[in-house]
């Protein structure tokens, strides 16, 4: 039982950084379209093709976030399932017990 609290814990403290990343991802992806890709912006640079437009509209750090966010996530998201499949395997094996 000591095993199953300690993975626990673990899951529990690897849900705040993917939190914070969410939350991180919002706020670039808010940023890359209030700042440099919305109409007002495009409309005023009258970028009818994207090569026209002025370097500073690439918003790599923002993009470099949203994808560390979503890596982060899938790795959690695998995470969390062996740890349900670990969980159910030890509530089977604690019921056959109790149950002899």
């Amino acid at each position: 039982m000591k095993n199953l609290k300690f993975i626990t814990l673990i899951a529990l403290f690897t849900c705040i950084p993917v939190f914070l990343l969410t939350l991180t991802d919002f706020l670039a992806l808010h940023d890359i379209f209030n700042d440099y890709a919305s109409p007002k912006v495009i409309s005023r640079f009258c970028a009818s093709d994207p090569t026209g437009l002025p370097h500073w509209t690439r918003t790599t750090m923002e993009w470099q976030m949203v994808n560390i966010s979503y890596v982060a996530r899938f790795f959690f998201l695998i995470f969390n399932t062996v740890v349900l499949i670990y969980f159910i395997r030890v509530i089977d094996t604690l019921k056959k017990i109790e149950g002899n």
